[in-house]
Order: structure tokens, then sequence, then C-alpha cells
């Protein structure tokens, strides 16, 4: 079935198809992921643009990063667009020529922005609803639990990052396998049990623990250890937010059954979006230079 979009019409009806979305949007935004995924763009992108004059009605979600990609290499059409791609494992270590109207967000996964300290208490305190927010804060103790988190994740990612960049093969499962159900905390021993399979398999391809251990290196001096590296480097789709998911279910007396989809589109009503202002400006840049352009040549 063919993805439905603005750049899968056919050509014979793209000039009204182009009419039409030029009034539902001033700029055309595609991103990965799924239909299902488009309401959590859509709200996102509201927020991120709020009190500018930028109006985005419809967001497209395209599918993976190779298909994103893909399609803006092809979109030719004369409407503003900005195509979006994930950071991901590659982050840390690929540099990339740019691409026109290509977008490359510097953290792993657009989930990651929509996790901080107010976002994961009034997200605790909104879904529980029986309890002060004085009584969820503490009982979140959001940064005591990152604290904890931080470290043996970040490592866990470097390790995965350096297996990617070395052997070109690399596997990540999600925090599922590595939490402790009854305490809703990490498992460190497994992570560590972990990391230290990666580094054999690695060292079975012909890799020196010389070559791993400098690219560890530079991944510390690069990046450290703290919030921030967890916030850029650790999937947010696939560990951050699952790891809240469990606190705060566990806090509101494991009653809590939403779709996952429903977690980070409830935390975008509070989460901050001032890292995404980097990609706030860029829409507003691409936006004003197309209106630009039309003033000048109407």
């Amino acid at each position: 079935m063919t993805d439905i979009s603005p750049i899968n019409v056919p050509a014979d009806i793209r000039q009204v198809d182009s009419v039409f979305l030029q009034y539902r949007n001033d700029i055309n935004i595609y991103t990965e992921d799924k239909e299902e995924d488009k309401e959590f763009y859509v709200k996102l992108f509201d927020k991120l643009l709020d009190g500018t004059d930028i109006r985005v009605r419809d967001i497209y979600p395209l599918g993976n990063k190779s298909t994103v990609i893909k399609k803006c290499t092809e979109d030719h059409s004369p409407h503003p667009k900005i195509y979006i791609v994930d950071g991901d494992i590659f982050l840390q270590f690929k540099k990339y020529a740019p691409v026109d109207n290509l977008f490359r967000l510097d953290s792993y996964c657009i989930e990651n922005y929509v996790v901080d300290k107010n976002s994961v208490e009034k997200l605790a305190y909104d879904l529980t609803g029986t309890k002060p927010l004085k009584t969820i804060k503490s009982e979140v103790n959001y940064d005591a639990r990152t604290k904890r988190i931080a470290e043996p994740l970040v490592m866990l990612f470097f390790m995965i990052s350096i297996q990617a960049e070395l052997t070109e093969k690399f596997e990540i499962k999600n925090i599922e396998a590595f939490m402790d159900k009854s305490t809703c905390e990490l498992d460190c021993a497994k992570i560590e049990k972990t990391i230290s399979e990666i580094t054999s398999a690695i060292k079975k391809t012909g890799v020196s623990e010389t070559e791993i251990n400098s690219k560890m290196s530079q991944r510390l001096s690069d990046f450290g250890i703290s919030e921030k590296t967890l916030q850029t480097i650790v999937s947010g789709k696939d560990w951050i937010i699952p790891y809240w998911r469990k606190v705060i279910t566990k806090i509101s007396g494991g009653k809590l059954r939403l779709k996952k989809e429903t977690w980070k589109f409830k935390l975008v009503d509070f989460c901050s979006l001032a890292r995404l202002d980097n990609l706030k400006n860029e829409i507003i840049r691409t936006t004003k230079k197309f209106n630009y352009g039309k003033e000048k040549h109407s």
C-alpha cells in the first residue's frame, strides 16, 4: 500500500494538491514514524511554533529514515518544506554532508525532547489524580533516579555505538530486558554483562582492546556522563519514556493502561521544547525565505 503524502500524489493533480497544502500549511513538515504518530507531531509542532505566525495543520510521517531522506532528495516542489530525521546511534560518530531541506536531530530521536523533570512530574500528577503534586514529586524523585540510570545507560549506548562504528553490526534491545519489574529499577548487572558481551563480540572481528578503549575515551571526552548526555544519546522512544512509564505506573498503583503513543502525546503538554530551538529557527528561516522569494517575484 502506498504511503499517503503530498509527494506521492500523481503529477497531473499535484498542482491542485499544492494549493490545498499551501492553504493548510505555511510549511510542510515530513518526519519518520507512522500514521498513528501524526497527532503527537501535530501537537509538538503546534507548541514549538506557538508565538510565531507560522501555520502548520498537518504533519506527514513517511516511515523509516531512508524513506524520509529519499523523499527529500526527490522533492522539487516549490512550497517550503523540511524533512526531519532522528540522530539515532550514529550521532555519536557520523558526520553527514548537508542536504537541502533535510534536518537531522541532535538527539537520538524526537521523543528525547519531551522528557524533562517538569514533564515527568506533571504527567505523574495528572495520571495519578489522587495525591498532591508535592507528594508526586517526592515519589518520582526525578533527580535521584536520573542520576542512577544515567551512567549505566550512557555507557551501554556508548558501547553499542562503538560496535556500530567498528563492525557496522549492532543490536539495540529495549529497556524492558534490563528492568526489575518489582522495583522499577535498572538491573545494572545485566547492563554490565551486555557491555562485556558487546566488547567480546567486537574483539572477535579482529579489533584490538586498545582501539575500543580509544573510541570509548573519545566519547567520554565528547559527551561525558550526565543527564544531558542521557537525553541526547539514549533512545527516548524505547528506553527513557518506557523507564518513566514503569515508574509512574507503579506510583499510580499499577493500574494505568495507556498506549505507548499516549505517553509521549501527553508529555508534550508539560515539557520544555527549548532544546528544539535550532529546529524552530530552521522552520522560521525556511518559511521566511520562501515568502521573501514570493514577494520578490510578485
